[in-house]
C-alpha cells in the first residue's frame, strides 16, 4: 500500500530526474544550478564570509574607484559603506564586498563559515557539509534514513547553491520540535539548547519557544534563554570593533528592514509583489499600501502561532513563524522539512490507514500542496521560475487547511508517540 511518505519519496525522485535531464539538455526552461555567470551562486556564503573579514563597521573611502564586475559600473558607496553586495574590481583584484545592507548577521552566524576558505571550493565545502548535517538531523528526527530523499527537493537544492547558514538553524529547529517535551531530561535540555542556537543564528525561531506554555518546564526554558543570550552577546567581545560592530549591525538591520520586508518570499506581501511584477509596476521602492499588507501578513502569522501552540501543530507553528518574521527569503523553506519528517514518520499515519482514513480529501489536498512546495521541477513563467510563488501559495494553503479544518495534524501527536516508543 502506498503511504504518504512513499508517495512523496517516489514523486521527488521522478520530479528530480525530469528536472536534471531537462536542465542538462537545456529544455523546458529549466535553470541549471551551480554555475557562476548570471547567477547568485553561493551569495549567502560570500556575504557572511566576507563580512567576517571586512567587519561590520564600514570604511567607504577604501572602495572609491572600484567597479561592479558584472555591470561594469562604478561601485555605489554612501557615507556608511558599500551599499550593495556583489563582485567588484579595482582593475587588478576581483573581490566580493558585502554591502552594509547585508551586514545584518548575528556574530554567531558568521562563525560556522570561518574555517572555510574564501573561495568557490570553500563555499561548496561549507554548503555540502552543512547540508549533510541538516540531513542527518532529519534522519535523527524521523529515526530513519529515508528523509535523505528530501535532498532532492527544491528548498534543499536551492540552499545548496546559495550556502545560507540557515542549514544549521533549521536542523536545530527540527531537533527542538521532536524533543522539547521528551520525558528524558537530557533530551529536553538538548532541545532547549537547539532552540537557543537556532534563535541566536536567525532570531525568528525564538518565537517557537511559545510552545513551552503548553507544557511548562522551567529548567529548559531558563537554560535556553541563558544560552541564547550568551550566544548572541559573548562573540561580540572578540570582534575587532567590539560592541561598535553590534551597534552597526543593529543599525543596518533597522534601516534595511523596509527593503527586506518588500522582498520577503512568504505571506501576502509576496503575492502582492508578484502581481505588481506581472502588471509591470515598480517593486524596488516601497509602494502605496505595502506596509498595511505586510502587517496584515504578520498578523496572520501571529494567529497561526497561537493556534499552532494551542493545538501543538508544528506546521502552523513554523509557518506562523515564517509569516510573522516578515523578512524571510525562499531558503527559509528548509524550516518546513523537519515538520514534514515529523508528520510523515508519525505512527498516527498507521492508525489512520487502519481506521480507513487514508483516502480523506484533506489528506490528498495536503499531499499535493507539500509536493508543490518541494518540487525541484521549475514552473517557468515569463522566463522566470515561479517556484517561490508556488511554494508560498502551497504553504499558505496548508496553513489555511490546518486553521479552518484542523488538517491531519500528525505533528501534534508525533513527539509524544516517538518519545514513548523509546522508553
Amino acid at each position: 500500500m502506498l503511504t504518504r511518505r512513499k508517495i512523496i519519496g517516489y514523486s521527488l525522485i521522478a520530479l528530480f530526474t525530469v528536472w536534471a535531464v531537462c536542465a542538462a539538455l537545456g529544455v523546458m526552461g529549466q535553470r541549471k544550478l551551480f554555475y557562476q555567470e548570471g547567477s547568485e551562486e553561493l551569495y549567502d556564503y560570500w556575504m557572511p564570509r566576507m563580512c567576517l573579514e571586512q567587519g561590520y563597521v564600514g570604511h567607504p573611502e577604501k572602495w572609491i574607484g572600484w567597479r561592479d564586475v558584472r555591470k561594469d559600473k562604478p561601485i555605489v558607496v554612501d557615507e556608511r559603506d558599500v551599499v550593495w553586495s556583489d563582485w567588484y574590481t579595482d582593475g587588478s583584484e576581483k573581490l566580493f564586498i558585502t554591502g552594509w545592507r547585508d551586514k545584518v548577521y548575528p556574530k554567531i552566524a558568521l562563525l560556522p563559515v570561518a574555517p572555510f576558505p574564501a573561495t568557490r571550493v570553500g563555499g561548496y565545502l561549507w554548503s555540502a557539509l552543512a547540508g549533510v548535517i541538516f540531513l542527518a538531523s532529519l534522519c535523527l528526527v524521523g529515526r530513519s534514513w529515508k528523509p535523505i530523499l528530501l535532498a532532492l527537493s527544491m528548498p534543499f537544492i536551492f540552499n545548496l547553491e546559495r550556502g545560507n547558514p540557515v542549514w544549521l538553524s533549521a536542523a536545530c529547529v527540527g531537533i527542538f520540535l521532536a524533543w522539547w517535551d521528551d520525558e528524558c531530561e537530557w533530551k529536553s535540555m538538548v532541545a532547549a539548547g537547539c532552540l537557543a542556537v537556532a534563535a541566536a543564528m536567525k532570531i525568528a525561531p525564538c518565537v517557537l519557544g511559545i510552545i513551552y506554555f503548553t507544557k511548562w518546564r522551567w529548567k529548559p526554558v531558563l537554560f535556553s534563554g541563558a544560552f541564547a543570550a550568551a550566544l548572541v552577546f559573548v562573540p561580540w567581545f572578540f570582534d575587532r570593533d567590539g560592541f561598535a560592530a553590534l551597534a552597526a549591525m543593529v543599525r543596518n538591520a533597522s534601516e534595511h528592514s523596509d527593503f527586506v520586508l518588500r522582498a520577503s518570499d512568504f505571506g501576502l506581501i509576496e503575492l502582492w509583489r508578484t502581481a505588481r511584477v506581472v502588471l509591470g509596476f515598480d517593486v524596488i521602492s516601497p509602494w502605496p499600501g505595502m506596509m498595511i499588507v505586510a502587517r496584515l501578513s504578520q498578523l496572520l502569522g501571529l494567529v497561526a502561532l497561537i493556534f499552532g501552540t494551542k493545538r501543538r501543530d508544528y506546521l502552523l507553528l513554523v509557518g506562523g513563524m515564517m509569516l510573522f518574521a516578515g523578512n524571510m527569503y525562499y531558503y527559509a523553506m528548509l524550516y518546513l522539512l523537519p515538520v514534514l519528517v515529523i508528520e510523515m514518520f508519525s505512527r498516527k499515519e498507521r492508525k489512520d490507514r487502519k481506521d480507513g482514513n487514508e483516502k480523506g480529501s484533506l489528506m490528498w489536498i495536503e499531499l499535493g500542496l507539500w509536493l508543490a512546495l518541494l518540487s525541484p521541477l521549475q514552473v517557468v513563467v515569463l522566463g522566470h521560475s515561479a517556484n517561490q510563488v508556488i511554494g508560498n501559495v502551497a504553504l499558505m494553503g496548508l496553513m489555511g487547511i490546518r486553521l479552518v479544518c484542523g488538517g491531519n495534524c500528525f505533528a501534534a501527536e508525533n513527539a509524544k508517540v516517538l518519545n514513548h516508543e523509546i522508553h
